[in-house]
């Protein structure tokens, strides 16, 4: 079927699966493994689009959008027939910071304060595309631990103690959160699964975010990355950034 988008090019109709993260919920993980096993998933009519790729052009598409012709939704279908050559009937999306940053969380002290802002401006670009939505949730008390160090990680940081006496938890809740990626994508399901299970689960998680039952024919990793660094990674941390402080 030729399917054309408003301004008369050929649109490309692939589902979209959009894995939103969240920060520090095994989402490295799971993007190592989808471009691990990228070509697997290109045979099996499931294109994955690398993380970095999409992330540099949609940062550069938010801070030069003036420069490109057309609504963000065209600018995207463009960009997508490029990224998915072979016409593949689903592209995998994952990025987490789509929804914010572990910073912005930190400089809050809630969950995601940017979301709106930053989920929207991609729910215009897929406007056009059945979209399919994907996140990972995590006990607070974790969260909140890992996001910090995160940010130490970034030089997002500040001290400990300035983080927990702007924290609140209960201002912004994960409910909170999914309300506002559901208001964004009205027509849209959202796969949501806790963090705690996903080692358990994840044959599971990865044969919902391809939708079709494959992970019997991956060779999946055990491998850990991006942990979380120690108190005393931490502490080393806090005491080199009073340094230039």
């Amino acid at each position: 079927m030729d399917m054309r988008s408003d301004s008369g090019l050929e649109q490309d109709s692939a589902a979209i699966h959009l894995h939103l993260g969240a920060h520090k919920t095994a989402t490295t993980y799971i993007q190592s493994e989808l471009s691990r096993n990228a070509r697997f998933l290109a045979a099996n009519g499931i294109a994955y689009i690398p993380m970095r790729e999409f992330r540099s052009w949609r940062r550069s598409l938010l801070r030069f959008g003036v420069r490109f012709a057309g609504p963000s939704h065209v600018k995207f279908d463009r960009r997508l027939r490029k990224w998915n050559r072979d016409r593949s009937q689903t592209c995998i999306i994952s990025d987490e910071n789509m929804i914010g940053t572990c910073g912005s969380i930190v400089g809050a002290g809630k969950l995601y304060p940017q979301l709106h802002t930053r989920l929207g401006t991609v729910a215009g670009m897929l406007s056009e595309h059945s979209v399919r939505l994907f996140i990972s949730v995590r006990c607070y008390a974790s969260f909140y631990a890992a996001a910090y160090c995160e940010a130490l990680r970034h030089g997002d940081g500040c001290s400990a103690e300035a983080f927990k006496r702007r924290l609140d938890p209960a201002s912004r809740r994960w409910r909170d959160v999914l309300a506002e990626i559901a208001n964004l994508f009205p027509s849209s399901p959202i796969i949501v699964w806790p963090y705690e299970n996903f080692r358990q689960s994840r044959a599971e998680i990865f044969d919902a975010l391809a939708g079709k039952e494959i992970t019997s024919r991956l060779h999946l990793s055990s491998e850990v990355l991006r942990p979380s660094p120690s108190q005393a990674a931490v502490d080393r941390a806090q005491r080199f950034a009073k340094r230039f402080s």
